[in-house]
């Protein structure tokens, strides 16, 4: 059976595609609006977690991942995008992500 899952290079070429196709200003609207349907999935999950109406965790669930794919579909776009305006995006994602972690786990080393 061949695996059809693509790899990470032609998927970011893809994104770079996507986002040079539509450009900034509609790439932001979109990724506000797509984290905003990952926002509302998260609460459907939660609100179901705590009732008893027969919901389908599953469905939830999995609409909750879709959401996160989408979300990290335009993220990668607002990287390249920001990258293509010079802002050095990645690098700078990258630092940051770094320091915030260290910063939250230097919290709970001393909450412990």
């Amino acid at each position: 059976m061949k695996n059809n899952k693509k790899s990470a290079y032609e998927c970011s070429m893809e994104v770079m595609k996507i986002a040079k196709e539509y450009g900034f200003d509609a790439q932001t609207d979109i990724a506000i609006e797509e984290m905003s349907e990952l926002m509302k999935a998260i609460l459907k999950f939660r609100r179901a977690e705590h009732t008893t109406l027969g919901q389908d965790f599953q469905k939830l669930a999995d609409d909750v991942l879709e959401e996160v794919a989408d979300v990290q579909i335009m993220l990668w776009q607002l990287v390249y995008l920001f990258n293509e305006a010079g802002y050095n995006a990645a690098d700078k994602i990258d630092d940051l992500i770094d320091k915030k972690i260290n910063r939250q786990l230097e919290r709970i080393r001393k909450e412990g």
